[in-house]
């Protein structure tokens, strides 16, 4: 197996415990004012969000932004998001007019605002960040950190614009522009990791490490604000501090390590082969988790009531359900798509 091929596996390990964080997180089965779930478990979109920003310039570092804008690219990546949304989104649609007899007034505010089930949202970012990123990408490519730092001050404008003008929770929280940090300090990372590999340099250095640490304890202080009985509110709405830009100081760090260190690291066997099937599968395993959420959100507000015992045993189940068919969707829409393009390239040759 060669490196760059390791280095993949290290990525879809990363998205595969995410994915099932992002799971447990859309449950109520343990306290998420808890220091250890605020630290490890409630990040999971903002470590998606950098890795993302990590991906895309490890793709598109060598493109230019026209290449990076070409229509075909875009409209590939859109389908590619748009298709595992839509048919969660009939299935919702079905089950609040069949089931819960919603009228259409209250169920089109709710499609507008991507509030349609656990991780709704999600679709709107990822549309954003198609738009987003290249841009993205050639400030911090051609400025590096300082580039970063005011892609920082335009994450912490729009929070502060965002409070000015009042902006509604439910519009905030589907806007990509929350994210810019996190985003760009994955492309940062790229492009460090990378320069070091160029000049074949893997030692770690004191400086990076003492930055590391004073850069986690502020994104760790930050983070367990709740657990003290303070909180985001001072920043970020109440809710969404918890993924708000100081977060990037906690997370950043840890995957800079990790994809420093790890690149070529490879799990070997089934086991392996499971965790990157899990990650390769982490965005329709969303889509599965939110209609398996469906019928059930309700009665997760009762969930505190069960033994832990009990609760434990139905996250895993819903965890496990929810992996198992999103990676059944994956390989199902993969085939679809290649059968596609092969028959699309016999008629070009017709």
């Amino acid at each position: 197996m060669s490196a760059e091929r390791k280095r993949v596996w290290i990525i879809d390990c990363i998205k595969a415990v995410m994915i099932i964080f992002v799971i447990v997180n859309h449950s109520n089965v343990f306290d998420k004012d808890n220091p250890f779930f605020l630290l490890f478990i409630n990040p999971a979109v903002p470590i998606f969000m950098a890795l993302s920003g990590y991906v895309f310039a490890a793709s598109c570092s060598r493109k230019s932004l026209k290449e990076m804008y070409a229509f075909p690219r875009i409209r590939k990546q859109f389908l590619r998001y748009f298709f595992p949304m839509m048919l969660t989104l009939i299935l919702w649609v079905l089950f609040e007019i069949i089931i819960k007899h919603l009228k259409l007034g209250p169920l089109m505010k709710k499609l507008l605002l991507a509030d349609y089930g656990q991780g709704s949202y999600y679709f709107y970012l990822l549309v954003g960040l198609i738009f987003i990123m290249p841009i993205l990408l050639v400030i911090v490519k051609k400025y590096m950190f300082l580039g970063l730092l005011c892609i920082g001050l335009a994450t912490a404008g729009y929070e502060f614009i965002c409070h000015s003008v009042n902006l509604g929770v439910g519009v905030y929280r589907i806007l990509v522009f929350r994210y810019m940090f996190h985003i760009g300090g994955g492309m940062i990372i790229f492009l460090i990791i990378d320069n070091h590999r160029k000049k074949q340099n893997d030692c770690v250095g004191k400086l990076d490490f003492i930055m590391s640490i004073l850069s986690m304890l502020v994104g760790a202080v930050y983070l367990c604000l709740p657990s003290f009985g303070y909180s985001y509110r001072f920043f970020s709405y109440p809710v969404w501090g918890r993924t708000s830009m100081i977060t990037a100081f906690w997370i950043l760090p840890f995957l800079y390590w990790i994809l420093k260190l790890c690149w070529s690291k490879d799990c070997k066997g089934m086991i392996g082969n499971i965790i990157s099937l899990i990650g390769r599968s982490s965005y329709h395993i969303m889509y599965s988790q939110m209609i398996i959420y469906i019928p059930l959100y309700y009665k997760f507000d009762q969930m505190h009531m069960l033994s832990l015992s009990k609760r434990i045993l139905a996250l895993i189940l819903i965890a496990a359900a929810s992996c198992l068919i999103g990676i059944v969707w994956k390989k199902v829409e993969d085939t679809l798509i290649r059968q596609h393009h092969i028959a699309a390239n016999k008629t070009k040759e017709v």
